[in-house]
Order: structure tokens, then sequence, then C-alpha cells
């Protein structure tokens, strides 16, 4: 993608989706800024006759990640069903291995059943589903979808070797993490975390994002101090629908972080390797969930396999 493509991009957004996505990509200043700054490396599907008719973007979400963030992908619908999503695909994972990075993160919405295919083909796998993430008035363009908020699953691409690594994972979630290691193909070694909250330093080193858009309330640790679970139960500046909590697996403090989350109504979410300078371990947290909140249509083993474990893990029914 270049500057002169940015109209045909917004025009390409508006077709598959109206004014409802995320509003910075109707905005070309914004989208001229991000090229400009190296900060969004899109791939654009080009026709002779109707100009820009798919995209995909690659962002690199925290500084220090080995793995990047593959999102942001539409297809017009005239021009759905010719392999447009793939090839597109394929050069976003060409320019991150000749980046060096070692894997590619997705986030398929629950709203497209190809999508979420297309995610676990050449050896992608699922580590996790947002639920509730996407406003219910987003519009689907050609889809049927059904009425509230819709889920996204979270799933990781293997590109070359990622580093070995020692991680702190709460004992609540120690056999599914490990699991998902193994089916990544990543070296791990499980270190026992501090389950005594004094262990851990006073003050946390924590920053906070808000999408008024999408309701949603994120935080990133950097280190877990005693203070989170105050921060997290402070009010935010405006109502939010999802709290996500991002955690640092090279932190010790986890366990005690994770208990004092999940007592506070938060579960899992997802596992991210290489999405910061070390793996991450998202909770997330449902603040007023609708009626099918923890029922999206998903189409793979995997992710249905991990919905069961959320429900459990949000009632407090897993050990």
């Amino acid at each position: 993608m270049v500057e002169a493509d940015i109209e045909e991009v917004i025009r390409c957004f508006e077709s598959c989706y109206g004014r409802t996505y995320i509003q910075e990509f109707y905005d070309p200043e914004w989208m001229r800024d991000q090229i400009r700054r190296g900060l969004m490396r899109s791939v654009v599907a080009v026709d002779e006759g109707a100009g820009v008719v798919g995209h995909m973007a690659l962002k690199v979400v925290h500084e220090g990640s080995l793995a990047c963030e593959a999102g942001s992908t539409v297809v017009h619908p005239d021009f759905r069903k010719l392999g447009l999503m793939s090839r597109m695909g394929t050069m976003i994972t060409d320019l991150c291995v000749s980046e060096g990075f070692v894997g590619i993160v997705n986030e398929p919405t629950t709203a497209h059943e190809i999508m979420q295919r297309r995610s676990t083909e050449g050896g992608g796998v699922e580590t996790g589903l947002m639920l509730e993430l996407v406003p219910a008035d987003t519009e689907f363009h050609d889809f049927e979808v059904r009425a509230g908020r819709t889920a996204v699953t979270v799933v990781y691409h293997p590109l070359a070797p990622a580093p070995a690594r020692e991680v702190y994972v709460p004992a609540v979630y120690r056999s599914l993490v490990e699991e998902l290691y193994t089916a990544i193909g990543l070296e791990r070694t499980v270190v026992e975390a501090a389950a005594d909250s004094g262990a851990v330093p006073t003050k946390s080193v924590a920053s906070e994002s808000i999408s008024e858009q999408h309701r949603l309330r994120r935080w990133f640790v950097g280190r877990v101090g005693q203070d989170l679970a105050d921060l997290v139960d402070a009010k935010p500046p405006t109502p939010v629908e999802v709290s996500q909590v991002d955690l640092c697996l090279d932190d010790p403090g986890v366990e005690s972080a994770t208990a004092a989350l999940r007592e506070r109504g938060f579960f899992y979410s997802a596992l991210q390797p290489e999405f910061a300078r070390t793996d991450l371990l998202r909770l997330q947290r449902l603040e007023s969930p609708g009626p099918e909140a923890f029922s999206p249509l998903l189409v793979n083993e995997g992710a249905r396999r991990l919905l069961a474990m959320m429900i459990a893990d949000q009632a407090g029914e897993l050990d």
C-alpha cells in the first residue's frame, strides 16, 4: 500500500462495514501518517477497473515484540471467493519473515466462518477468544450476523523459531498454556510464580487505554505491583462493556495478579506469544454480558475447547 491508495482503501472498508469499522481507517490523514512513520505496513489487492478491492495490515503493538499483529482484513463483496485473502496473507507473511519476526497474531471475527477456517491453515493455533469485543452496531455487509456484540478468536502463526524462554504461568492456567506452547512448537520452561502478593513491588508499571467506539478498556502491565487490583477497580472515565488486562509472563507477580483479578470477575482470554518483550497472558471481564455472550459462532474445535474452559473459569469452576 502507498499513499495514493488511501482513498480507495477507505472505500473498500465502506463496502464491507459501512462507516462502522475502526474510525481511524476512515481518516486519510491518520492513514498517511501511519504509512510515513512505518507504523502500519499494508498490502492491497487491486483490480484494474475497480481499484483497491482488498486490504490487510501489519502492526507491531509493543516495543520489543518479535510477533506482528495482522488484521484489518477486508475484501470487497464483489471480489470474494477469488483467493484474495490467501494471496494477501502470503504477502504479509513474507514481509514479516523478511523483517525478522517469528510469528503473526491475527484476530478473526466470529461473524465470518471463512476467516476462522483460514486462520488455522498453515499451522495457525487458536490461543484465545475475546468475547463481546466488536460493538453491536458494526455493519457486516454480505454477512448475516446475530444481534449483540461479536467475539473474535486469537490465532498465533509461527513463522520462524522463537527464542527459548523461562515464563511464569499462573497455576490455574498452566496445563492449558503448556498445551498451547506444545501445539505452537515453542521452547518454554515454566517457572513457579509467587503466590504471595507481598513478594511483588508496591507499585505496578502499567498503562491504560480506552476505546470509546468499542467500549473497551485495556491495561498493559509491564510489571505487577500490589496496587494492580486498585488500578483495575478504579472507575473508567467513560462506560465500557469489556475490560482486558495483559500480563507479561517474565514477571513472577503474574500468579498473585491473576488470583486478584479472578476474584474481580476476570477470566482467561488469550495467550499471545512474543507479543511484547515476552509472551503475554490476557484476562478479560464482561461488564454487562449479553444473552449470547458465551455462545459465539465458532467453527474450529480448538476455539470451542477454549470457550468451554472460559465458561468454567468465569463461573469459578476452574481448579
